[in-house]
């Protein structure tokens, strides 16, 4: 009977965890590295399939996270893994691909997995949020301020500032 119990609180708190990651605006992940050094996507939980539009079998079959990646932030991914290398926690934002072949900005927060034996990294778990609409509204500001700016340099109005000195 104690036995039963605890299946059942397990399937509880497992089916409590699986709706969260389901409303959750980021996904969550593990890697491992294996005896090759390689990285290895081990799982992924959360809005995973919404953010990549993959499955994690057709992710993993398409080449995995650096296949997605945008060629222009390769060498920032490499940067972000000789950090996680060294020990130490990064955050950064990145482009990368989606199934349907348009471009998602997203934040990667990432912890290396230490192995204490060997004295190195033997994993990462991490999350990634979208970010898209955050950057696309930074990115019409600064060319609404641009245009602003030229505007006025082609009107040679100079701008209205109250001094509050008077």
């Amino acid at each position: 009977r104690t036995a039963r119990n605890s299946l059942e609180r397990a399937r509880i708190s497992e089916e409590r965890y699986r709706l969260i990651s389901r409303v959750s605006s980021d996904y969550t992940f593990s890697t491992e590295v294996n005896s090759a050094g390689e990285m290895h996507l081990s799982w992924v939980a959360g809005a995973f399939e919404e953010i990549t539009g993959y499955t994690y079998e057709e992710y993993i079959a398409s080449g995995g996270w650096l296949a997605h990646l945008h060629p222009d932030d390769i060498d920032k991914d490499a940067q972000d893994m000789e950090i996680l290398r060294r020990g130490q926690s990064v955050v950064s934002e990145i482009r990368a691909y989606r199934k349907d072949g348009s471009l998602t900005w997203v934040q990667v927060s990432a912890q290396p997995v230490w192995d204490t034996k060997r004295n190195r990294m033997s994993g990462i778990v991490g999350a990634v949020k979208d970010v898209t609409k955050r950057r696309q509204a930074e990115e019409a500001l600064r060319e609404s301020e641009a245009i602003y700016r030229q505007a006025i340099e082609v009107s040679g109005a100079v701008p209205y500032r109250q001094s509050f000195d008077e």
